[in-house]
C-alpha cells in the first residue's frame, strides 16, 4: 500500500529538497524494469560499460532514461573528438586529460581506450557520483572539488580539459573563478573543450516560459549583458544554491572568455546538437 501510494500521489507541503527526494525515489522505482530490459539487451550484444543507477543518472543529466544516458555519453565523446579535428588535433595527441564535471562518468565510461596512452582524471562537486566512479571506472582517477577553486591538482598538470554542461550552471562570479583555475592547472598550449547554453538553449528556455510574468526581465538581462543566470529552475533542491541555469551569447564568450584563453573555435549546437561548444587554447 505504501509503495502504491508513493508511485501514484505527490505528498503536499514538501520543501524543494523534499520534492526532489520524492520525485527521484518515485522515478527510480519506475525506471528499474526498463533498466533490467536494457541491460539484458546489451548483454546479448556483448555487454556495455558500467551503468550507474537511475538516481545518479538524473543528478548528472536531468533524465532517468538508461538508453539516453548510454548513447549520449558516446555522442558527447564523438562531439568532443570532432571539435578536436576542427583544430587539427585528436585525443591521441594528449597525455594528461581532465573531465571537469565528470559526475557518474557519463562520458568517461567511453574513454577507456585513451588510458593506454594518457592519464585520465575526473572531478566533480557531487560526492555520490564520484564515489560511484571510483568504484566502477578503474582506468581513471577521480576526486571531489568544492563549489569554488582550487582543484587538487598542481599547476600545469593537464594538456586537455573537456567539460560538458558545467558552465551552463554557474553565474559570472563562479564562471570567472573556474576559468582562472582551469588556466592554472593546464600547460601552455593545452586545449580546453567547454560547453555553454547558447542561443539555441536560450530559445528553448524562452519558448517554455514566454507567458511567465518574469520572462521580460530575463530577456532584458540576456540582451543587455550577453549572458543571464536563472535561479528559479529545476535544479532547486538538487545541488547547492550556486548551481542553476546560465545562458551565454556568442559575443559575450568571444569578448569575455578571451581574457583567459585564446578562442580557437565556437561551434553552435556543437554538443549533442543542443549546447554550444567553445574550443580554447592556453597561451
Amino acid at each position: 500500500m505504501q509503495l502504491r501510494y508513493l508511485l501514484r500521489r505527490s505528498p503536499e507541503g514538501l520543501t524543494p529538497e523534499g520534492r526532489y527526494q520524492w520525485k527521484t525515489t518515485r522515478a527510480t522505482l519506475k525506471q528499474y524494469p526498463k533498466d533490467i530490459r536494457f541491460r539484458r539487451e546489451q548483454a546479448k550484444q556483448g555487454g556495455m560499460p558500467p551503468m550507474p543507477s537511475p538516481y545518479l543518472r538524473y543528478r548528472v543529466s536531468g533524465n532517468y532514461h538508461i538508453q539516453l544516458f548510454h548513447e549520449s555519453g558516446r555522442g558527447s565523446r564523438n562531439d568532443f573528438e570532432n571539435a578536436l579535428k576542427g583544430v587539427g588535433k585528436s585525443f591521441n595527441d594528449f597525455h594528461s586529460i581532465l573531465d571537469f564535471g565528470a559526475g557518474c562518468s557519463r562520458i568517461m565510461r567511453w574513454m577507456q581506450d585513451l588510458s593506454q596512452h594518457a592519464e585520465l582524471y575526473g572531478t566533480d562537486i557531487d560526492a555520490k557520483a564520484i564515489r560511484w566512479s571510483k568504484r566502477h571506472i578503474p582506468f581513471a582517477k577521480f576526486g571531489v572539488n568544492q563549489g569554488l577553486p582550487p582543484l587538487n591538482y598542481p599547476d600545469g598538470k593537464f594538456d586537455l580539459v573537456y567539460s560538458h554542461s558545467v558552465f551552463t550552471h554557474l553565474n559570472e562570479e563562479y564562471q570567472d573563478a573556474w576559468l582562472a583555475e582551469l588556466k592554472r592547472v593546464t600547460k601552455p598550449g593545452a586545449v580546453l573543450l567547454l560547453t555553454v547554453h547558447g542561443d539555441n538553449a536560450w530559445q528553448g528556455f524562452y519558448e517554455s516560459g514566454k507567458e511567465h510574468p518574469g520572462m521580460a526581465e530575463h530577456v532584458a538581462s540576456y540582451e543587455k549583458n550577453g549572458c543571464h543566470f536563472v535561479h528559479d529552475d529545476e535544479w532547486t533542491g538538487v545541488f547547492p544554491d550556486f548551481y542553476h541555469s546560465m545562458f551565454h551569447q556568442k559575443r559575450y564568450i568571444m569578448e569575455h572568455w578571451a581574457k583567459y584563453f585564446t578562442i580557437l573555435n565556437y561551434l553552435e549546437q556543437g554538443m549533442l546538437n543542443y549546447q554550444d561548444m567553445v574550443v580554447l587554447q592556453r597561451d
